[in-house]
């Protein structure tokens, strides 16, 4: 599992990728991890990890496998890789099971994140999609993009970013 905080590129079944900064990425255990800097360097966090009941957890939150993801809490991992790093350092009592345990919950709070993150999205698509078809069906009235974003509840700027990405065209196109 790996945190980007930098902009890097990942080998993908197309070939090299580009993906953006704050992005996770997972490799199932004893797979190749092929991933390099798109810039002057990269910063990322990352951890290693070879349980069963990791693919369980991964499988349960279906959280993307060899793709890039973001979440809304860019930083969950941080803490969690710190608490690991704690334990393999003291090597206290029972540090094996406790960092078992810390991956458990890093993996559990990261579906959770990615759960909700795919909640937000259907709700931001389902606003722009009912927008989308009052615009189409009412296209002989006079409609502004300034409009849709309201009726949507969105920034007008936000509207279009939105609009583009689940559409891959702009409001004011399409209305054409």
């Amino acid at each position: 599992l790996m945190f980007f905080r930098t902009p890097f590129l990942y080998e993908s079944k197309d070939g090299m990728k580009h993906s953006d900064a704050y992005n996770y990425i997972i490799y199932p255990p004893k797979s190749d991890a092929k991933h390099g800097s798109s810039e002057v360097g990269f910063v990322n966090d990352w951890i290693f990890f070879s349980d069963n009941m990791t693919g369980d957890l991964i499988k349960k939150f279906n959280l993307p496998i060899f793709e890039p993801f973001k979440i809304g809490n860019q930083s969950i991992i941080e803490p969690y890789i710190k608490r690991i790093e704690h334990e393999k350092n003291y090597k206290y009592k029972g540090f094996e099971e406790r960092i078992t345990v810390v991956i458990i919950d890093m993996l559990i709070a990261l579906g959770r994140e990615w759960e909700l993150e795919g909640k937000k999205v259907n709700r931001a698509y389902n606003a722009i999609d009912s927008t989308r078809r009052f615009m189409l069906e009412n296209y002989s009235e006079k409609i502004t993009v300034e409009m849709l974003g309201k009726r949507a509840n969105f920034s007008t700027s936000r509207f279009c970013v939105l609009y583009n990405k689940f559409f891959n065209s702009t409001p004011i196109d399409d209305l054409l």
